[in-house]
């Protein structure tokens, strides 16, 4: 005899993000293995949660997210049983875990170089500007 549990902690990526009334609502989209009995192994499948966000942040589409269950639900979302408990990593934001410095893709962003570059993008966009407006 096999019993279902709900998981109490799951981190997953958002894929959508929506409104109900007032507040927004995120779709997290979080991976769980499952067991093949015939095989004996595990496959990965995927489970949508819809959410509310219960920290300061805003989420956008590919945050990797903590998702919980809702503890006591008090207003008019029933439905929705989960909440965004924190945001692991931003999108766009990339970390090495190993040395806690950002990155993108093979390479290290230093501070100096990330605002070199920046500043780069803002001469390109004004000198697009002054193209178009004359």
């Amino acid at each position: 005899m096999s019993t279902s549990k709900v998981a109490a902690l799951v981190v997953g990526q958002v894929i959508r993000c929506s409104r109900r009334g007032s507040r927004p609502v995120y779709k997290v989209r979080a991976p769980k293995m499952s067991l093949d009995t015939n095989l004996l192994m595990y496959f990965p499948r995927k489970k949508d949660y819809w959410c509310v966000n219960s920290t300061p942040e805003d989420c956008t589409v590919g945050d990797i997210v903590v998702v919980r269950e809702r503890g006591h639900i008090d207003d008019k979302l029933l439905d929705v049983k989960y909440r965004v408990d924190s945001i692991m990593f931003k999108n766009g934001a990339v970390i090495d875990p190993v040395t806690g410095r950002p990155c993108r893709g093979t390479e290290f962003l230093d501070t100096e170089s990330r605002v070199i570059e920046q500043s780069k993008r803002k001469v390109e966009e004004f000198t697009k500007l002054e193209k178009v407006e004359s």
